[in-house]
């Protein structure tokens, strides 16, 4: 019997969303499409002049603090390279002509062409930074052989840019008339903040900080003493759930296919929609901990084999704290700003022309909530199992067999047999 048939006879209905919905899976924020990609081969663009290279070095260095065992190559004016190689930062350094040496002497002219950069660069790269804010070197990044490219916005490109910065406002335009006069970062603080943000999100991941929360307070509850899900039925605004039907459905085939226990997590506002979904399950199968102190939480959730929410605070929670994560995602926010971050994390989500509409109460939505309805369910379960399987530790330890005993026909956990 085949998984759909499984969940239709589980279930006793069918999990398709309407005619014209298109039911979306995978990550699409910028931090989780590279999480853990390798950066082996780096370039830095610094084209500028004397005064450009010694505000940047900072920047330089940062990058290179951050992958260490990088080979990273700079591309410089002739003018600087030998101070380049003074720093000892880089591995390869590629002088190349582009202003005038002085910055009294006139630009090169607009209609230099940008491709000239590719006969003297050779390779391909992980990553590509022009470390200039002004855009008049990013055309560059078109013309180098690099997976991800970064730097601050510009026009006329003919790529868009990995991670792109906005500019800066302009420290010499004067303020209008009665507004005020605001702080603008200095030449060093522009690079070094595009340093940073090119290290947060390609660096080596750490330990998220929020991890330490599920350390520092040891849970007294009784927890099953078998794998468990946690699922989150709740979220701040009914626009961002999943019907309770269909948590119920999935909670069932949790238990009868994949052999976990279920533990319901939320708030006063849940207590109700959790003692519906426990009632349809065994007793011995389900803890309610509706009202969890929130500094318990963490504790609860990190020791879980599976967490299943809707796009709110403890799924975010669950991410960061590396366990398999569904998020069960509304159309009302951009996922690409605010889906949850982790390793080991799943986006659900439905494609809908209304999206993304930003309403705060469900009396707004002149749409039945399709961002929510429309996502099917067969989808969730085929991301629920591609993440046990994914994920490592326990990997072997599904109910019922013994991995040891035949190891040609070792099963995964919660793999349908």
């Amino acid at each position: 019997m085949g998984l759909l048939d499984k969940l239709r006879k589980l279930t006793g209905k069918s999990k398709r969303a309407g005619d014209g919905v298109e039911c979306l899976t995978g990550n699409v924020a910028l931090p989780a499409l590279v999480y853990d990609a390798p950066m082996r081969r780096i370039i830095i663009l610094k084209l500028d002049h004397l005064g450009d290279f010694f505000v940047a070095i900072k920047a330089m260095t940062m990058v290179r603090q951050a992958w260490p065992s990088a080979e990273i190559t700079l591309v410089c004016g002739p003018w600087n390279a030998s101070l380049a190689a003074e720093l000892a930062i880089f591995d390869k350094i590629i002088p190349f002509s582009f202003f005038n040496e002085t910055s009294s002497k006139s630009a090169v002219a607009p209609a230099y062409d940008y491709s000239a950069i590719a006969e003297v660069v050779e390779g391909e790269f992980d990553l590509a930074i022009d470390l200039r804010h002004d855009d008049d070197t990013r055309r560059f990044l078109d013309h180098l052989n690099a997976k991800y490219r970064v730097g601050y916005v510009a026009e006329k490109l003919q790529r868009p840019l990995a991670l792109c910065l906005p500019n800066m406002e302009p420290s010499w335009r004067p303020p209008k008339k009665g507004a005020a006069m605001h702080s603008t970062l200095s030449a060093e603080g522009r690079l070094t903040l595009l340093a940073a943000a090119t290290i947060d999100v390609f660096g080596p991941k750490t330990a998220h900080p929020v991890q330490q929360l599920a350390t520092q307070r040891v849970s007294q509850l009784a927890l099953p003493d078998k794998s468990y899900a946690v699922i989150a039925v709740g979220a701040g605004s009914p626009l961002r759930k999943w019907r309770l039907e269909r948590f119920i459905d999935l909670a069932k085939l949790l238990v009868a296919e994949f052999g976990l226990k279920i533990v319901l997590i939320g708030g006063a506002s849940d207590r109700e929609a959790n003692a519906e979904l426990a009632a349809n399950l065994p007793p011995a199968a389900c803890h309610d901990l509706s009202g969890l102190p929130i500094a318990d939480v963490p504790a609860i959730v990190s020791r879980a084999r599976l967490f299943v929410g809707n796009d709110t605070g403890t799924t975010h929670l669950a991410a960061f704290l590396e366990v398999p994560t569904v998020c069960l995602y509304a159309g009302m926010s951009d996922p690409n700003v605010w889906q949850p971050i982790g390793r080991n994390v799943a986006v659900v989500r439905a494609k809908v022309a209304c999206s993304y509409c930003r309403l705060a109460h469900a009396s707004e939505c002149s749409h039945d909530n399709i961002c929510m309805t429309g996502i099917r369910f067969d989808a969730v379960v085929a991301e629920i199992q591609r993440l046990l399987q994914d994920s490592h530790p326990g990997t072997e330890k599904a109910e019922g067999c013994n991995p040891k005993s035949n190891p040609a026909k070792r099963p995964v956990a919660g793999a349908f047999t």
